[in-house]
């Protein structure tokens, strides 16, 4: 299945890091507009850009990611006009890059990152990209059944992203990919201790089961980390099958 949303737009940086000791104590976070709309007003009056989700992590760089709204970036310049068409609104001829950067980096070092870093290369480019994220896939199923003329049943199972295109401002890729790691494995046990199609078709059921719950769980769906195990009781709250 395909989801759309009519404007998702995203900014997203590395730059590069030392051991100053100012730059270690800039605190990690990940912040949405609905939970903290009086920060992302200060924001909007002092970068002229309407922020909605802001993301800043430091391990080996600086690394930010921030969705903005279109209207934003047109008045700020950073994009040049407006069309109807997103692949035309972010063309690289309709992005100034060099607006793009000085408002990014200014918004860096707000967070106490100095004015003199420099972008992280990659490819003999500064690392800072401005992207649409309006489209999300997720699969119907996790793991299909294919029989075969000759021989046993065969098992296709689809993991991380190829099953859930992740709505990365909500943080929830990586979380989603490991979880369905090990439903994929639940599953594989199963099947390869099944003797006939109707265990087959119950495996299917819990296999969609498990599916249903994960595209959609949020942490007040899980057990605590330390009881996940193989099964998928100990790792999902409304699992019942």
């Amino acid at each position: 299945k395909k989801f759309k949303a009519a404007s998702a737009i995203a900014i997203s940086c590395n730059l590069k890091i030392s051991q100053n000791l100012r730059e270690t104590r800039i605190p990690e976070f990940g912040i949405d507009s609905f939970y903290k709309a009086e920060f992302f007003n200060s924001i909007k009056l002092k970068f002229n850009l309407k922020v909605e989700n802001w993301v800043y992590y430091r391990e080996e760089t600086h690394y930010m990611v921030l969705t903005v709204k279109l209207n934003s970036l047109l008045e700020t310049g950073i994009l040049r006009e407006n069309s109807r068409e997103i692949s035309e609104i972010l063309n690289p001829e309709n992005v100034d890059r060099e607006k793009l950067k000085e408002i990014v980096k200014n918004m860096g070092n707000f967070l106490g990152i100095p004015e003199e870093t420099e972008f992280v290369n990659c490819n003999g480019r500064d690392d800072i990209s401005i992207f649409d994220f309006s489209e999300k896939h997720i699969r119907t199923c996790q793991t299909k059944f294919v029989q075969v003329e000759e021989g046993p049943a065969l098992m296709v199972s689809l993991v991380g992203d190829a099953l859930i295109e992740p709505f990365w401002p909500q943080g929830t890729g990586l979380n989603r990919a490991i979880l369905s790691c090990i439903d994929a494995a639940w599953t594989s046990m199963q099947f390869l201790s099944s003797d006939d199609d109707a265990t087959l078709e119950e495996i299917s059921k819990k296999s969609d089961e498990t599916f249903r719950i994960l595209k959609d769980a949020s942490p007040a769906d899980l057990h605590p980390v330390e009881m996940h195990a193989m099964d998928p009781m100990t790792r999902y709250r409304r699992y019942r099958y």
